[in-house]
């Protein structure tokens, strides 16, 4: 919460200084190194990058004053009730080589990017572990347009995975996937993906 609660405040939303309110525990962090100067123009980067970035490409930000780095990098774009989303690596970098790293959903509302609840935030790796082996057996074994429920009680998450498209490209086998999640707060997210089989395993493209 904490985290959230920095990205939004001093990057997604207007600049500002570590030493107010409640920010003061960040003062020994590489966010005490942020001038104004820097969190509107990392703002300004984060905000125009989101919008031309592909998945999985990064670009990388530098502070023109003093020695702060910043990286940005989508992971995933999906829609979320109706709107444009992204789950997003953020990475900063400050003197003395100290880092933080970040991943937030953040979606589209009007010009600005802002920071969501979704149910693919609640994911941990052993939940991403278990939504991987159902889209295994959904590409492996399901028919085009056959839709394929799976849930994650732990955190209640429910989705549906539709395979499409079974093709062959670049001698490589390939399939569509529309994706669907839902969680117990009513959050949605949805993204149609391709993936093909590389060394017997489904991976992303990203092409």
């Amino acid at each position: 919460m904490r985290i959230k609660l920095l990205l939004s405040t001093l990057i997604l939303s207007a600049a500002t200084t570590v030493q107010a309110g409640n920010l003061n525990f960040l003062t020994d962090t590489v966010v005490s190194e942020f001038t104004p100067e820097d969190a509107s123009s990392f703002k300004d980067f984060v905000g125009n990058e989101l919008k031309t970035l592909a998945d999985k490409e990064s670009a990388q930000w530098h502070s023109s004053s003093t020695k702060l780095q910043g990286i940005v990098k989508p992971q995933i774009t999906f829609e979320q009730d109706g709107t444009t989303c992204r789950q997003t690596r953020f990475a900063l970098k400050g003197k003395n080589d100290r880092k933080m790293f970040f991943t937030f959903d953040v979606c589209k509302q009007g010009e600005k990017w802002k920071i969501v609840e979704s149910p693919l935030a609640r994911f941990k790796k052993e939940d991403w572990n278990v939504f991987e082996t159902e889209l295994a057996d959904a590409m492996n074994e399901g028919q085009d347009g056959h839709p394929v429920s799976w849930s994650i009680r732990r955190i209640g998450v429910t989705g549906t995975i539709v395979p499409l498209n079974n093709q062959m490209k670049n001698k490589q086998e390939c399939r569509d996937a529309a994706i669907s999640v839902a969680d117990s707060k009513g959050h949605t997210s949805n993204g149609r993906y391709e993936f093909c089989k590389v060394d017997g395993l489904w991976t992303r493209s990203t092409k």
